[in-house]
């Protein structure tokens, strides 16, 4: 299946052509199942490709995180989720007995574990991607 696709896009990927194909019935064969794994395939060539580009040429010793933290827990600024937040350092601590003074991470680590915010950008930016993909198998 990977080399049927890999043949359509041997050289480039190209929209027109693709649109093409499908007027001209090249894909009248495949079933809804491989339309979506089509899909599911072309979504992780492109991420492979956006992450590294993301990485790499846009983050690369230029993002900060602690400005985003700084917004979440000034209160003097007005942010719609402001409620949400508080009810969320309220649940983390009755649940699971983790005392939240200010926002300082993407997440907390129920394994106890700790990780740089980097690197807990980079897991929450992969399961984001991933969460699209559970229906496939239903």
């Amino acid at each position: 299946m990977i080399d049927y696709y890999q043949d359509i896009y041997h050289d480039e990927i190209v929209i027109d052509e693709l649109i093409n194909k499908l007027k001209q019935g090249q894909f009248d064969n495949l079933s809804i199942i491989d339309l979506n794994r089509f899909r599911i395939f072309l979504d992780a060539v492109l991420l492979t490709f956006n992450n590294e580009k993301v990485y790499n040429a846009y983050l690369k010793d230029k993002f900060a995180f602690q400005p985003f933290f700084d917004r979440l827990n000034d209160s003097k600024l007005f942010i719609r989720e402001r409620p949400f937040l508080e009810n969320h350092k309220k649940y983390l601590n009755n649940l699971f007995k983790i005392r939240i003074n200010k926002f300082d991470s993407f997440f907390y680590s129920l394994d106890g574990e700790d990780r740089r915010v980097w690197d807990q950008f980079k897991i929450v930016r992969n399961a984001y991607s991933h969460m699209k993909y559970c229906d496939v198998y239903i």
